[in-house]
């Protein structure tokens, strides 16, 4: 170390706040206008013994003179450099001591740390988000060390209110910019920041960006040129700007320039629609359209596709599969697609017969029959579906529709009586209106057989006669058609035999011995009397208890008998007829006649009352003759 030199400056340092910046000659330093620095000087007393040191610091006009005692080895000194106004000074710093003095000469600027603040976007385009990249740095060369801003739009929504950087920086921000019919938008921005020596400035700055309207780009793409009709027609519809998607936009379809409806493209711009194909066979024009005059351009984009006749699938369901005749089968036809519109046909055939059920117009592709078949057998049901836009489609399901049960009951009217007419009336179940029904009705030693014909009230009669009594078997039986079974009920009819009344008269009931009872007898019966045959019979009971028997032959239905009595007594007359094959026997009685003693059927008075008048008459006469005589 040089002995001449009592003090060595080991470094001098400015301090703007925290800001430190190192003092040599010809250095230029730089203050925040109107701020005091404090310079610091680190010193070593070379000596062993204290010695003074005066410190002067002249800045512009300003000076300042300070004395410190320096202890041996390294001593720091602090001195208050002014707060000047807005300017570049010459300063220097003179340290003296023992005769030793050593002068520093530089620069102190003044001056108001302030911050750029700029951006390299030339345009805005209308009413897109879209970011905007701000720089920021210090215009001075006092370091900023923070900056707070707070910005505002005019004619575009800022999305970030204030931003917080640390310059030399770029920040994005994200805005909106209005129409473009306001030409520019403009950012306000309020800067608080922070230099280096830890003061806090502001300041407001204005950026100003064109806006222009945005155009738009459409692109549509699809499946397929091709589609079926009926069907859908996938699109995807990708809307684009110069900064990205066109995000949350409506877009309108038509097709032949017929609207369709309105989609909204999503965050990537991007819209997705299913086009319902339910226009006629051939070539169409999908046109998509986008229109917003407040900030977009208006775009179109055409699409030509072509409709084929669509595939339609028939489901046929029926209620059963396996019905009765008489029975209605329900059938329900759904078609794939469900369409409305076009002809849907139904026909049959069943023993070898074609018919038509009907033709329909199916309802969003259904359509619903009630049918009756009109006769049993397999029928093969054909449904046959037309429409211009489709190809024609058909399906065939079978149906079996089984015959009928037939039920028959007997019902007998009239008197079971032989040669009585009998109705025999079948009832039918169902009615069938002039179905031929067999009758054979057997008997003893008898058959007879006809028809009766099925009336509308599901009746049919036949009249028989029975020759003979007994029992009779009815059988009615129908063999059945194309549509029922066949089907028969028995009966079995008890005839009887005819029964006969007679209408006696007799002429006299108290006779004398020897005198004859007259009955007069009268055959009644309801058959024809010739089948009336053989003999009646007269029992005469005595009170003695003797019985006669008297038989007198039919012929005719008048008989006379003449009953002759040759005893006194009381006598019962009973008449009877045994009854034949068609009659049943009868007996009427008992008649009751009373006999006198008589003679000749005279009673004995009524004979004496004769024969004492003859006497006398006698006597008379022979005495008359006797004096005649004698005279």
């Amino acid at each position: 170390m040089d002995p001449k030199m009592p003090i060595s400056v080991n470094n001098i340092t400015w301090y703007y706040g925290t800001y430190a910046e190192v003092i040599i000659n010809n250095t230029s330093i730089y203050n925040g206008v109107g701020i005091n620095a404090t310079v610091s000087i680190s010193t070593t007393n070379n000596l062993q013994i204290p010695i003074n040191a005066t410190y002067t610091l002249n800045v512009g006009s300003s000076t300042e003179t300070i004395t410190e005692t320096l202890q041996p080895g390294v001593n720091i000194v602090n001195m208050t450099a002014p707060a000047l106004g807005r300017g570049a000074y010459n300063a220097s710093l003179t340290i003296s001591a023992v005769g030793y003095s050593l002068t520093y000469h530089f620069t102190v600027s003044y001056l108001t740390p302030g911050i750029t603040i700029s951006t390299t976007t030339t345009k805005l385009y209308s009413g897109l988000p879209q970011q905007v990249v701000i720089s920021i740095g210090s215009s001075t060369p006092i370091p900023i060390t923070s900056v707070s801003m707070a910005v505002t739009g005019i004619n575009a929504l800022v999305s970030t209110g204030v931003i917080s950087a640390k310059p030399p920086t770029n920040v994005s921000i994200t805005l909106i910019p209005g129409s473009y019919r306001l030409n520019n938008a403009s950012l306000i921005i309020r800067a608080t920041y922070v230099d280096a020596g830890g003061y806090t400035w502001s300041a407001n700055y204005t950026l100003t960006i064109p806006i222009v309207q945005t155009p738009v780009t459409l692109t549509v793409s699809i499946q397929s040129y091709t589609v079926s009709y009926g069907s859908t027609l996938p699109i995807t519809i990708t809307a684009k700007t110069p900064i990205g998607p066109l995000q949350n936009q409506p877009l309108k379809i038509y097709v032949d320039n017929n609207y369709v409806t309105t989609v909204t493209t999503n965050n990537v711009g991007i819209a997705q629609y299913a086009l319902p194909i339910n226009y006629n066979v051939g070539p169409h024009t999908l046109t998509v359209s986008f229109t917003n005059t407040t900030y977009f351009q208006s775009a179109t984009v055409n699409y030509t596709f072509t409709v084929m006749p669509g595939t339609v699938y028939i489901t046929a369901y029926v209620n059963s599969t396996n019905i009765t005749y008489g029975n209605a089968v329900s059938m329900s036809i759904a078609l794939s697609p469900p369409i409305t519109g076009g002809t849907l046909t139904i026909s049959y055939v069943v023993n070898g017969t074609s018919s038509i059920i009907g033709s329909y117009t199916p309802i969003n592709g259904n359509v619903q029959v009630t049918w009756i078949p009109p006769q049993a057998g397999v029928y093969v049901i054909t449904i046959y579906y037309q429409n211009l836009n489709y190809w024609p489609s058909s399906t065939n399901m079978t149906l079996t529709v089984n015959k009928a049960s037939c039920t028959i009951s007997i019902i007998i009217n009239g008197t079971p009586v032989v040669f009585h007419d009998i109705l025999v009336i079948g009832r039918m179940s169902p009615t069938i209106v002039n179905a031929k029904v067999n009758v054979v009705i057997s008997g003893r030693n008898y058959t007879t057989s006809g028809i009766m014909y099925i009336n509308s009230s599901g009746l049919g009669e036949y009249v028989f006669t029975p020759q003979f009594p007994g029992n009779y078997e009815v059988l009615v039986s129908w063999p059945g058609d194309i549509n029922y079974e066949s089907c028969q009920a028995d009966y079995v009819l008890d005839i009887n035999k005819a029964s006969l009344k007679m209408n006696v008269e007799e002429n006299r009931n108290l006779i004398a011995m020897g005198g004859n009872v007259v009955f007069t007898i009268d055959l009644i019966t309801d058959i024809p009397t010739n089948y009336i045959s053989g003999n009646i019979t007269i029992m005469i009971e005595s009170d003695r208890g003797t019985v006669n028997v008297l038989t007198i032959p039919i012929k005719g239905t008048h008989l006379v008998a003449t009953v002759p009595f040759y005893e006194a007594g009381s006598y019962r007359v009973t008449i009877m007829y045994p009854g034949n094959d068609y009659v049943n026997s009868t007996k009427y009685g008992p008649y009751y006649v009373t006999v006198l003693p008589g003679m000749l059927g005279i009673p004995w008075y009524i004979f004496i009352a004769y024969l004492v008048p003859l006497g006398l008459g006698a006597t008379l006469g022979m005495l008359v003759s006797r004096k005649i005589i004698r005279q």
